[in-house]
């Protein structure tokens, strides 16, 4: 077996389409139908079975993509030892990244990151909603939820960041900065979402876990846009710390009620297919955790209140996805 068709036949099993595996590695739709075709004529077995609107693998089949996965990872280690005795980064890596922090980490990734780590390729993408870590090709993605649930994705949360709500200096001299957080029903609130998202239940900490149920006044499907409109004095937002940190340090926006937003926290997760991550993603993991631990703020210390999670965390494909143990 070749190795090219070793990781058609990967790519393959990951997305279930021909095209999207073929469009990955930069052939024909046809043409990768057509190697896989001679590939299970060569074996003399059926690796796929096909319908008009599905792919699965054969039992067969599922034996031959674990071992085309240890010939692909095999030669990624001989790449790595020849390149760098085993410990040098190399190749091609693509990353995802919910906007704000790929807005505020693109300096140093650019700079430092590909300056260190020359025998990298990066590619980054910048999101805001759900990404489908398998079927996008992507080696590693970062994201900021409550919780992740079961799959059989790796994680790894790097950090904790705490909410906040904010609002411009503007707009609290022209409607007033509420002293509870019940009286955010009074205000206009904006927040992320797609047609027809009007409410949202945004979940605070005072004395005991507190939901306010706020109407949205504009959504918006970009942090970048989000954070924009409050510092446009529209409204208010309630959003991961680190989604706003240099607009709170230029005074545009404003924390509000700190108190009952200090035990709200949610994760930053690095998410990967694999449970044995080649150099390159530990890399970029390692250098996004440094980087970010200098501008987060630490965890309010544990005592005997207890820490809850977000309600609005920017999740990415927040029920498909999972933590390693």
């Amino acid at each position: 077996m070749h190795t090219d068709d070793a990781l058609l036949f990967i790519k393959l099993a990951e997305t279930q389409s021909f095209k999207a595996s073929a469009a990955q590695l930069g052939i024909s739709r046809s043409a990768a139908s057509k190697r896989i075709a001679l590939l299970e004529k060569a074996l003399g077995t059926t690796l796929i079975n096909r319908t008009p609107r599905s792919l699965s693998l054969t039992h067969t089949g599922t034996l031959v993509l674990e071992q085309c996965r240890k010939m692909c990872e095999a030669i990624e280690n001989v790449q790595q030892a020849v390149h760098g005795h085993g410990m040098q980064p190399v190749g091609a890596l693509q990353i995802a990244l919910p906007t704000p922090l790929g807005v505020a980490l693109l300096p140093t990734l650019m700079h430092e990151f590909v300056r260190s780590y020359p025998k990298v390729t990066l590619s980054v993408h910048l999101v805001d909603g759900s990404v489908d870590i398998v079927a996008g090709g992507y080696d590693v993605a970062f994201t900021v939820s409550r919780r992740l649930a079961d799959s059989s994705l790796s994680a790894q949360r790097l950090i904790m960041t705490r909410q906040v709500l904010a609002a411009s200096p503007t707009y609290l001299r022209r409607n007033g900065t509420p002293t509870k957080v019940q009286e955010l029903v009074k205000h206009k609130c904006l927040g992320m979402g797609y047609a027809g998202t009007k409410h949202s239940t945004w979940q605070f900490f005072d004395v005991e876990p507190l939901d306010v149920h706020v109407r949205y006044a504009v959504t918006f499907n970009n942090y970048l846009l989000l954070s924009h409109a409050a510092c446009q004095d529209m409204g208010f937002i309630y959003v991961p710390d680190l989604f706003v940190r240099n607009e709170m340090l230029r005074g545009q926006l404003v924390s509000v009620l700190p108190a009952a937003t200090a035990h709200v926290e949610s994760g930053l997760f690095s998410i990967y297919p694999r449970r044995d991550p080649p150099e390159k993603v530990r890399a970029i993991v390692d250098f996004v955790k440094a980087r970010l631990g200098q501008i987060a703020e630490p965890s309010v210390p544990s005592d005997s209140r207890p820490r809850i999670v977000s309600v609005e965390g920017a999740e990415f494909e927040a029920e498909a996805i999972s933590s390693a143990p």
